[in-house]
C-alpha cells in the first residue's frame, strides 16, 4: 500500500484511541495516589498531547468557533467574548496547568 495522508477520521480514532489509552492507564496503572492526582495527571496528559508533548502525535491548534450570536450576546451582557478564529497553537496549555496549583 502506497504512503497517503491519514484522514479526518484516522485522525479523530487515533486521538480518542490515544486518550482512552491514557485514561486507562491512569486508571489501573498508577496506584496509592489521591483521585485529585489522578485527574490532574490526565488532564495534564491530554493537554501534552494537545501540545505535541507526548511522543505519539503531532501538535493541534485549538480554534474557538462561537456561535454567530456569542459576541452580541456578550456584549448586550457586559461581558469579554471568543473571537471567531482565536487560535491557541503556543503548546504551552500543559506547562500552564501544571504551574495552576502552585
Amino acid at each position: 500500500m502506497r504512503p497517503r495522508a491519514k484522514t479526518v477520521e484516522e485522525a479523530k480514532m487515533e486521538i480518542l484511541n490515544h486518550i482512552k489509552n491514557m485514561a486507562d492507564y491512569w486508571e489501573t496503572d498508577v496506584k496509592n495516589v489521591s483521585i485529585r492526582y489522578r485527574l490532574h495527571g490526565i488532564i495534564f496528559s491530554i493537554l501534552a498531547m494537545f501540545d505535541g508533548e507526548d511522543g505519539k502525535l503531532p501538535t493541534m491548534d485549538i480554534v474557538m468557533s462561537p456561535h454567530p450570536d456569542d459576541e452580541e450576546w456578550h456584549k448586550g451582557n457586559g461581558d469579554n467574548w471568543f473571537p471567531f478564529g482565536l487560535t491557541l497553537e503556543d503548546g504551552d496549555l500543559h506547562e500552564i496547568w501544571s504551574n495552576l496549583d502552585k
